[in-house]
């Protein structure tokens, strides 16, 4: 069985996804450039839950799958220089 990757979580639903295009798409860079998956939510998952509760139960999941988990809004822009979250993990366990 393979481990899964750490993951990048974010919500972008009621058209904000098109909004903060710029910053969704330096998350993918991101994602890309250091081997992560990245998520984004479109559309509510959990339509009993409003969305930024929807995100947690989202990543929440993921996490019980066994991905590391960076949960992001979609207003976050990630520079070209940003570490990689799971070295920040592993220098901060808990």
């Amino acid at each position: 069985m393979s481990t899964p990757r750490p993951t990048l979580v974010t919500i972008a639903t009621d058209g904000f996804q098109y909004l903060w295009l710029h910053c969704v798409e330096s998350q993918q860079r991101y994602a890309a450039r250091h081997g992560y998956d990245h998520q984004v939510m479109t559309t509510n998952a959990y339509p009993a839950l409003p969305p930024h509760w929807a995100k947690v139960t989202a990543c929440l999941a993921l996490l019980t799958q066994g991905h590391d988990v960076f949960l992001l809004d979609c207003d976050v822009c990630i520079r070209a220089h940003a570490p990689r979250f799971t070295d920040l993990l592993e220098r901060e366990p808990g």
